[in-house]
């Protein structure tokens, strides 16, 4: 009988051993999963803080881009208006150009005739004068009619000479502007190339941003799968989980608005419109996004260990096409993860939200655990 005895002490042991090693393997590769986890989500937030730095200088770029767009529009602006200016000038300095030619020309009829008649076509109508007071009076009309003249004449060529000067004084003006113009659209042309490839970076990151979500949503699916995902509550309560405050239905029994049983409510209903945004109440995994009987579509999230124990939210009634969201996925509190629905087992749009805590998913009042 003694041989038997110890064969059966070494089956157990060598059970026991096996169990032993199962957890401790099981363990080795839950820790590792942890590690590779833990590495890929700081190479993610690396990426995320390189987006929004590239995002934070495209704005800043925007708004640069947006004042040289308003310097070139200014410009243009006062260059269109000094045309208008120069085109006005040239009007009028058409018009004294023909005065002062018409002037220009009596003048000089005016010198050719008392230069063909000399000093005796003058002194013969001074002489022929018939009284001394009309000598004086011819005298002093032959003197005015030469001075006035020559007055006009020079009047128009000192207005001609004044507005020459406006026209180019507006012309260095529009050269400024044309030079304000150039240097800003120089500026706006490097600016808008800066951009071009900080765009194209944010497109790099972008894509590297998917490749480490699908990598921390692997990790996340394997811990799942093997039951060894587990990390701590990130404290505080729970935000609200809609855009709608509206509850239409507590925690609790009640009768059954579809069935009309009598039963258990073993969450809250929150009712809104179509579509109205769900969120997640607090940050965790996304453990479940699938279609259920009763829920319609159920999404279930884990919220890490509170105070030991494993905290769940679910949110129920969404349509597919609403959702926003897979299993493995890590979400952060406030994220929009869905939209209200009433797939399924529903009367009218409404998020059905529950609070489960514990391995086997016991329902608590929801309300207990919002702020």
């Amino acid at each position: 009988m003694k041989p038997q005895t110890d064969f059966g002490e070494r089956s157990m042991k060598q059970v026991f051993t096996l169990f032993l090693v199962l957890c401790l393997t099981l363990s080795t590769v839950g820790l590792a999963h942890a590690n590779e986890k833990d590495k890929v989500k700081q190479e993610l937030e690396k990426i995320q803080d390189d987006k929004s730095a590239i995002k934070k200088d495209l704005d800043q770029l925007d708004e640069e881009m947006k004042k040289n767009r308003d310097t070139i529009r200014a410009a243009e602006k006062e260059m269109i208006k000094i045309d208008k200016e120069v085109a006005e000038i040239e009007k009028k300095m058409e018009g004294i150009k023909k005065e002062e030619e018409h002037y220009k020309k009596l003048f000089k009829t005016r010198i050719r005739k008392l230069y063909q008649q000399g000093e005796v076509g003058y002194m013969v109508s001074l002489l022929e004068s018939e009284s001394f007071g009309q000598f004086l009076a011819r005298f002093e009309s032959i003197r005015l009619i030469a001075k006035r003249d020559h007055s006009l004449f020079y009047n128009y060529v000192r207005l001609r000479e004044e507005k020459e000067k406006q026209k180019k004084e507006l012309l260095k003006l529009r050269k400024e502007q044309e030079k304000i113009t150039a240097k800003a659209e120089k500026a706006y042309k490097e600016m808008l190339e800066d951009a071009k490839k900080k765009k194209g970076k944010l497109s790099e990151l972008e894509n590297l941003e998917l490749i480490k979500e699908a990598e921390i949503r692997r990790i996340n699916l394997k811990l799942i799968q093997s039951n060894q995902l587990s990390f701590p509550y990130e404290g505080g309560p729970m935000s609200w989980p809609s855009a709608s405050k509206r509850v239409t239905s507590t925690f609790g029994m009640r009768s059954h608005p579809v069935s009309g049983g009598y039963r258990m409510h073993s969450g809250i209903d929150i009712g809104g419109s179509y579509n109205t945004p769900i969120y997640a109440a607090a940050s965790g995994v996304v453990v479940e996004s699938r279609t259920s009987v009763g829920y319609g579509w159920l999404i279930v999230i884990y919220h890490g260990n509170k105070d030991g124990t494993p905290l769940y939210t679910w949110y129920a009634h969404s349509y597919p096409n609403q959702v926003r969201v897979r299993p493995g996925d890590e979400v952060k509190r406030g994220q929009h993860i869905s939209g209200i629905g009433s797939n399924g087992m529903s009367t009218g749009n409404h998020l059905h939200f529950e609070v489960r805590i514990g391995r086997n998913g016991q329902a608590v009042n929801p309300m207990s655990y919002l702020k």
